[in-house]
C-alpha cells in the first residue's frame, strides 16, 4: 500500500530544519509490517515453503503478529503468535481478532523456545532476508517523490533491523555517502554497548533484549547509533499528534526524535504504526515532561 511521505519543518537550537517522515501508520493493519508480513508469506508461497495446511509461526513485541494473522488469514493458514506478557493489551486484542493463536510468554527468551518447539513455518523475521526486501517497496516510493539531491540519510529505531537494514542498504548501494543511522531507547543502550543490562523501557518494538541477525549482517553499513528516552519519545509523538494531528505511536515519536538529534537536514524515517495500540501505555499520559522535546519547534507538515 501507498502510504503518505511528509515533509516536516522543525526548528531546533536555532536551527530551521525538515525531515521527511514516511506515514506507515496508514498501511494496512496500522503499521509498517504489513509489509514484510505479506512479503515473506508471498516469497514462501513462492517457494513452494508454504501451503494453507501449514500453520504460521512467529514471535512477535505486536505488530508482525497483528500483520502476519492478517496475511495468514487471507491464504487461509492457521497463524500461531508468540509474544511477551508485558506488550500492550491493545496489540494482544488486535492479535486475536485478526484471528490467530496468541500464546503470551514470560518473556522473549521463553517465547522463541516455544515457538521453536511448535510445528509449521516460521518466518523467522528477525533473521528472515526477505523481511529486509520488503523494504525495497518503501525506499521506492520515497524515490518517487524525492529527487536524489534530498535523499540524503535514514534513522530507524531497530527491532528485526529490517526497516533499517532494507530501506538504508538500498539508499546506501547508490550513494556510499548515505547516512545510515540506527535508533535504540537509551535505558537498554544495547547495540551501543554490546551488553544486555536487562533494562525496562517503553518504546514497544525496538531493542527486544538482543541484537537481531539482520542488524548485523548489515552492521557495517550502519554509520552512527543514537539513543532517546522513552519519556523523551513518548513527549514527542504527543507533540506531534497534538501540532500536525498525526495517528501515530512512541516508536514514532523516538524515530522522529533521532532525526532531530542526528542533525542530519533532510534526513528520512518512519512513523511505524498508530496509537490506537497503546492506549493501556503512558503515551496517554498528559503529565509526562521533556526538556529535550520543549526545545523543538514543530512548524509545519506537507503532504508530498
Amino acid at each position: 500500500m501507498l502510504t503518505p511521505l511528509y515533509k516536516i519543518t522543525y526548528r531546533y537550537e536555532g536551527h530551521e530544519k525538515v525531515i521527511f517522515v514516511k506515514d506507515e501508520s496508514k498501511n494496512i493493519t496500522g503499521s509498517i509490517k504489513y509489509r514484510p508480513a505479506k512479503y515473506m508469506i508471498d516469497s514462501a508461497y513462492n517457494l513452494h515453503q508454504l501451503d494453507k495446511d501449514t500453520p504460521i509461526i512467529e514471535v512477535t513485541s505486536g505488530n508482525m503478529g497483528i500483520a502476519l494473522a492478517r496475511v495468514g488469514k487471507s491464504y487461509g493458514n492457521k497463524v500461531i503468535i508468540y509474544m511477551p506478557k508485558d506488550m500492550s493489551k491493545e496489540r494482544q486484542e488486535m492479535i486475536k481478532k485478526e484471528g490467530a493463536e496468541l500464546v503470551l510468554t514470560k518473556d522473549f527468551p521463553e517465547a522463541f523456545r516455544l515457538a521453536t518447539l511448535a510445528k509449521g513455518f516460521k518466518t523467522k523475521q528477525f533473521a528472515n532476508p526477505h523481511n529486509a526486501d520488503s523494504y525495497v517497496s518503501l525506499a521506492q516510493e520515497i524515490e518517487m517523490k524525492l529527487p536524489s539531491k534530498d535523499i540524503v540519510g535514514f534513522i530507524a529505531g531497530v527491532g528485526t533491523s529490517g526497516t533499517l537494514s532494507g530501506t538504508g542498504s538500498y539508499f546506501k548501494r547508490k550513494n556510499p555517502k548515505f547516512k545510515m543511522i540506527a535508533l535504540e531507547p537509551k535505558e537498554t543502550s544495547l547495540l551501543t554497548t554490546r551488553i544486555r543490562n536487562g533494562a525496562k523501557h517503553e518504546i514497544e518494538g525496538i531493542s527486544d533484549g538482543f541484537i537481531p541477525k539482520l542488524y548485523y549482517y548489515k552492521r557495517k553499513l550502519v554509520d552512527q547509533i543514537i539513543t532517546v528516552t522513552s519519556v523523551d519519545s513518548i513527549v514527542m509523538a504527543q507533540k506531534l499528534m497534538e501540532k500536525f494531528n498525526v495517528d501515530i505511536g512512541i516508536s514514532s515519536g523516538a524515530n522522529f526524535l533521532g532525526a532531530v538529534t542526528s542533525g542530519v537536514n533532510k534526513i528520512i524515517t518512519v512513523f511505524p504504526d498508530s496509537a490506537d495500540r497503546y492506549k493501556s501505555t503512558r503515551l496517554m499520559d498528559k503529565s509526562l515532561k521533556s526538556d529535550l522535546v520543549n526545545k523543538i519547534e514543530l512548524i509545519k507538515i506537507e503532504t508530498l
